[in-house]
């Protein structure tokens, strides 16, 4: 675990992070991601799942490379508070992973990304190209980014 992630996370938080750790093992699993993977030396990266208090007021989640190889999916705490969108914040980023790793050309949300995307989740590539608000983000939200404009319900 990297030395800068000092964020203490709540029970609830606790709770989504482990699925969510598990979640990104299924994925890194499927038959179609492996089939792209395996042609790639070396053959499977093994992003690390963080979390932060916040990557900012409207940034779920992002993902880190370094030199070395080392790969970060980051998420904010807020996220978590809603477990089917932290599961599509995670396929999106995960997708970066699988662009950056397979050197698929194109934007951060181009052509490659979107061919990426489509290998994470084919059914639901559209709906996974942004993340929505809920209340229980929404709410959590609010409470690390007072001044933001939401809502609540």
């Amino acid at each position: 675990m990297p030395q800068y992630q000092q964020y203490k996370l709540s029970l609830i938080e606790t709770k989504a992070y482990l699925e969510l750790a598990r979640y990104l093992d299924e994925l890194l699993n499927l038959p179609r991601v492996l089939e792209v993977l395996d042609m790639k030396d070396p053959p499977n990266p093994n992003p690390y799942l963080i979390v932060s208090d916040t990557c900012g007021a409207n940034t779920a989640g992002q993902t880190w490379y370094y030199a070395d190889d080392d790969m970060f999916i980051e998420l904010s705490s807020w996220v978590l508070h809603d477990l089917e969108e932290a599961k599509k914040v995670v396929r999106h980023e995960f997708a970066h992973v699988i662009q950056c790793y397979c050197k698929y050309s194109g934007t951060q949300h181009g052509r490659g990304f979107t061919k990426a995307l489509k290998i994470v989740s084919p059914r639901r590539w559209r709906l996974d190209k942004n993340w929505k608000t809920s209340s229980k983000i929404d709410r959590a939200r609010k409470k690390l980014h007072p001044r933001i404009k939401v809502k609540l319900r």
